[in-house]
């Protein structure tokens, strides 16, 4: 009886010790990266949650909530040049910055799209201008008069039509400027092209062929690139 005693009061003993060990103490490089890595996860999810199929399908008719969508992955990245982690990736994070690069093709093509709507809206003036130019002298004040009035409307449509998107859909583009720098190059410079169609410095047929020969070198890089795939990451 008194072995048995001894035995139980023995495994309380050890029971207790056990149950008192101290967890290990994380270091301050440790806590810092894991306070980084849960405000990172929110920013992930925040950015997957506005990644929707729909958005992935046409991405240009979402350019609002794909700069939602950079902004929250790059403040992300800014948790941990704050922090001053280096060297330590966060999985979602990377897939989700390749899965926005895959827009760009899409994207590329749609700001090129837009540029040929640019032309077909500078046509119409341009022909305009040639209607008041072929006038007797007599006629052409007041027809040059309400030419410029059309002017300052046209200038303003193509902005909001053309001009603005394309801007936007740079911004995307630049971060693989190494690919669409041609496409990018000529389409910024949309309103400059304009004038000089308008004013018979370049032929709507010579615009419209940088255009063919963008769209076809950036539809050869969609069939290579589709041989290459995207592996997910499952989520936490």
């Amino acid at each position: 009886m008194v072995i048995i005693i001894k035995s139980i009061g023995l495994l309380l003993f050890i029971f207790i010790i056990s149950g008192c060990t101290p967890e290990p103490v994380l270091t301050e490089s440790m806590l810092r990266r894991k306070a980084a890595e849960a405000d990172v996860q929110l920013l992930v999810r925040k950015a997957e949650n506005m990644m929707t199929s729909h958005l992935l399908a046409e991405p240009y008719k979402y350019l609002d909530e794909l700069m939602l969508i950079e902004r929250a992955l790059y403040n992300a990245k800014l948790v941990y040049k704050k922090a001053k982690i280096v060297g330590w990736e966060n999985e979602n994070l990377v897939y989700l910055e390749r899965r926005m690069q895959t827009l760009n093709k899409p994207l590329a093509l749609y700001t090129l799209e837009t540029f040929q709507q640019a032309i077909d809206r500078s046509l119409i003036l341009k022909q305009k201008k040639l209607n008041v130019e072929a006038l007797p002298q007599y006629d052409k004040v007041l027809a040059k008069k309400a030419l410029f009035q059309y002017v300052d409307t046209f200038n303003q449509e193509l902005k909001q039509c053309c001009v603005e998107r394309i801007n936007l859909i740079n911004q995307f583009l630049l971060s693989e400027k190494d690919k669409y720098g041609d496409v990018i190059k000529l389409t910024h410079n949309t309103m400059h092209y304009m004038g000089k169609m308008i004013r018979g410095e370049i032929s709507e047929a010579r615009l419209r062929d940088k255009v063919n020969q963008k769209r076809i070198l950036v539809e050869k890089d969609m069939f290579v690139e589709n041989d290459t795939k995207l592996v997910r990451v499952s989520k936490d």
